[in-house]
């Protein structure tokens, strides 16, 4: 049977049919209603945190060791950063007051990296955050990088969580917490390495798990590859370009989101207990 809803009475919907058991109210509808909003903003948050990371200890995305100090680049201008070659260790500090860099993006606080071997080609890394915020949403955690491979314009990598959780504080309350994080990544810089254009990230690996912002657990898989690109991000639009996730939450019914086929829109597809429907987020 084919529907003409919208996603709030879809979710509805799925949720009076499919979880007698556990009383509606909106806090549960608005479980399933922002999940797909939440996973989706969560990782970009966390690529693009690693993203900026990497490129103020790199100098470049083409990994030259050329260090940036001109005020086009994307977020030098508003960071001071500080290298202890005994320590092994970079401070990136953008400050208390929040910065607006040319990418039209504001931060604040710090990213600690500490790493094995050279600094700017490491086969491994460690990236902590404190208090650093971006916009709207201040991020606590640290983050293992490791396996660090280049070939071409190829950087490839695994990211997981460690030392606890990693958690998103958000301006608009509430916080998303990740408690398991663990996934592989290869990043194409193509073939403008100062323009995130052509940029294109695929994401595989396990489940991560966590508590979303409404206080129920959640897990999601990577059933296809998850690709996020720069066109898109630059067009305004964090979502995936590509790829699947299966998503649980509570005690619900789990659902897959298909973020479609590469096109830089804000459709998905949502399927439940065998019906899907075609959306589009805010």
């Amino acid at each position: 049977m084919k529907f003409k809803i919208t996603l709030a009475a879809f979710m509805v919907a799925m949720i009076f049919t499919a979880c007698k058991k556990e009383k509606n109210n909106s806090s549960d509808s608005n479980d399933q209603l922002s999940q797909a909003n939440q996973t989706a903003a969560v990782e970009n948050y966390l690529n693009e945190s690693v993203t900026t990371a990497v490129d103020l200890n790199d100098g470049n995305e083409d990994n030259s060791g050329v260090y940036r100090t001109d005020v086009a680049s994307r977020v030098n201008a508003c960071a001071t950063v500080t290298h202890n070659a005994v320590a092994k260790t970079v401070t990136i500090d953008f400050g208390t007051t929040p910065c607006t860099g040319t990418d039209g993006k504001k931060r604040s606080g710090k990213i600690i990296i500490t790493y094995t071997g050279v600094r700017d080609s490491s086969s491994a890394r460690s990236i902590q955050y404190l208090n650093y915020k971006r916009d709207s949403v201040n991020m606590n955690g640290t983050l293992s990088m490791s396996g660090i491979t280049r070939s071409g314009s190829t950087v490839s990598y695994n990211l997981q969580t460690i030392n606890g959780a990693f958690t998103f504080a958000f301006d608009a309350g509430g916080s998303f917490v990740v408690n398991s994080f663990n996934r592989s990544y290869s990043i194409n810089i193509g073939a403008l390495p100062l323009n995130l254009s052509d940029n294109t990230t695929t994401i595989t690996g396990t489940t991560f798990t966590g508590v979303n912002r409404d206080g129920k657990n959640f897990s999601v898989e990577i059933t296809e590859s998850i690709v996020f690109k720069g066109a898109c991000t630059l067009a305004g639009i964090y979502y995936p370009a590509q790829g699947t996730h299966k998503i649980s939450v509570g005690n619900f019914p789990a659902y897959t989101i298909n973020w479609g086929s590469g096109v830089c829109d804000k459709s998905i597809s949502v399927t439940i207990l065998g019906q899907t429907q075609t959306i589009t987020l805010p």
